[in-house]
């Protein structure tokens, strides 16, 4: 996610504080927008971590329908697994074909990361109460 930081010298947070600086995602800032500017926000946020609108939606349907949290966590790792191993396939195929050429005849490449290594691929999946705590904050929030 990419967003931007502004700066305010005027502004007050909820404690009367003089709040400088506001990041774009702010679920304050984001509530305070016409709905159909907030509308345009792509992801849903948690206090630690996010998920795409398109795939947060996919998650609604597959509850709704009677699938748990569980399973849908189980998903999500196949997909991660199945984009990780794309990379790698990646990383293969531009070896092999920079090895065709001369100058890099000799060169070492170095290995591709594991699925889990967190200085490399670093392949993380929110766990199923993750995955849950977000729909119940969701839900939640639409409830009078």
């Amino acid at each position: 996610m990419i967003g931007a930081w502004y700066k305010c010298p005027t502004c007050k947070n909820k404690s009367q504080k003089k709040t400088v600086t506001f990041m774009s995602w702010d679920s304050d800032i984001i509530k305070n927008l016409p709905k159909a500017l907030s509308a345009e926000f792509p992801i849903v946020l948690t206090h630690r971590s996010g998920m795409t609108d398109a795939l947060f939606s996919l998650q609604c349907s597959l509850l709704h329908k009677g699938l748990g949290t569980q399973q849908f966590r189980d998903i999500l790792r196949v997909q991660h697994l199945r984009q990780f191993d794309q990379l790698q396939i990646q990383y293969l195929e531009l070896i092999d074909y920079t090895r065709a050429a001369s100058p890099w005849m000799n060169l070492i490449f170095g290995a591709f990361s594991s699925f889990d290594d967190p200085a490399g691929f670093a392949g993380y999946i929110p766990s199923s109460k993750w995955c849950r705590d977000a729909f119940d904050k969701f839900v939640e929030s639409h409830c009078p």
